[in-house]
């Protein structure tokens, strides 16, 4: 995540057992959530984001939070998920 926007600060959050990515302008921006079976990266507002790889989940959940389920390295697409990531926060930099 922090490879694909430098900027962007961490911090864990405890109660949710995961780690937040916060932009100074652009607000939370996307959230590393583990689990037994893999880890989900979240995103805040997942469901206004453009996804020509096919990688977000979970529309019909929720209102606005998207995620990508990753439980193998080999789930890791490098450049799919750094455009998510800077489509993520290029959309919080838009909402401001």
């Amino acid at each position: 995540v922090k490879k694909a926007v430098p900027a962007l600060s961490e911090a864990a959050y405890p109660g949710w057992k995961a780690v937040g990515f916060r932009h100074a302008k652009a607000g939370y921006v996307c959230g590393v959530f583990p689990s037994a079976v893999g880890v989900r990266l979240i995103f805040e507002h997942g469901a206004k984001l453009a996804d020509p790889d096919g990688l977000i989940k979970g529309a019909g959940r929720v209102k606005q939070v998207r995620y990508v389920t990753i439980r193998s390295p080999a789930d890791i697409k490098v450049r799919a998920l750094t455009r998510l990531v800077r489509a993520a926060v290029a959309h919080g930099l838009a909402r401001r």
